[in-house]
């Protein structure tokens, strides 16, 4: 384990189950985004952005579903929460939210895929990268203030899942670090039990094929639960222009279901 430190909040197999199922998909089988809660990318009224930060493109692979989404960032592309009045500053982002809740000893097998082009790079002069999926905790009385609990980060030739302790933590645990294998697609699956308790929470991790992880840590921060986001989120200076693609994200209750 690899502990980082931060002077901001971070930029960066059991048993099946009985009744095991599929429980949602993300997929984006439908051509758009429709099967996620909401993007979180808006700008201001009147700025000018891409207004392709989230588009379905269609690819080669994976054969089954031969769709993905496109996620670009440029540099100095700032997302507003619009539904407010004034609009909320969200940081340098663009990213899709599954809002289901996960509380407290919720257990959940995700499986998903992802490409980085050859271009792919994070500087943000601070070492750190961009945050491709993560799960984010919310409270309905407290917000989401300081880093989620779990996100997978990419840097520029590297990738790697990261823990953060405790609500508004400086420092992060890197879990688990690989090299960054860019122009080729990435299987995660991902088994997670969440819980405020490092004893019982679990985050295991198989990649590419290969199980890589399985560790007991809190999953949960005290009073709060987590919910899905995935996409790109970094540091507001980093440069340069960023596009990776995401595909197949599925939300099951076994390894069954999501193909181990």
């Amino acid at each position: 384990m690899r502990r980082l430190l931060f002077a901001s909040p971070l930029l960066l197999l059991l048993a099946p189950a009985a009744n095991a199922t599929v429980l949602w998909r993300g997929d984006f089988s439908t051509g758009d985004i429709s099967q996620w809660t909401s993007p979180q990318s808006d700008a201001l009224p009147g700025q000018s952005w891409d207004p392709h930060r989230l588009s379905i493109i269609t690819t080669v692979h994976p054969p089954d579903n031969p769709r993905a989404l496109q996620v670009i960032l440029n540099a100095g592309d700032i997302a507003w929460n619009t539904n407010h009045t004034p609009p909320i500053y969200m940081g340098s982002r663009t990213e899709v939210t599954h809002a289901a809740v996960l509380g407290e000893g919720a257990e959940r097998w995700y499986r998903w895929e992802a490409f980085f082009p050859s271009i792919y790079a994070v500087n943000d002069g601070k070492g750190g990268g961009a945050v491709f999926t993560q799960w984010h905790h919310t409270s309905p009385t407290q917000g989401e203030p300081g880093s989620p609990p779990i996100l997978f980060s990419a840097l520029t030739n590297q990738l790697q899942l990261v823990h953060v302790p405790y609500l508004n933590s400086q420092a992060a645990d890197v879990l688990w670090q690989t090299p960054l294998i860019k122009e080729q697609w990435h299987t995660f699956v991902l088994h997670v039990i969440f819980s405020s308790n490092p004893s019982a929470g679990l985050v295991d991790l198989t990649y590419d094929g290969q199980h890589v992880l399985s560790q007991n840590t809190n999953t949960l921060f005290p009073g709060f639960t987590d919910y899905l986001k995935m996409g790109l989120y970094r540091r507001p200076n980093a440069t340069p222009s960023d596009l990776i693609l995401l595909a197949n994200m599925v939300e099951a209750t076994a390894a069954s279901d999501v193909g181990l």
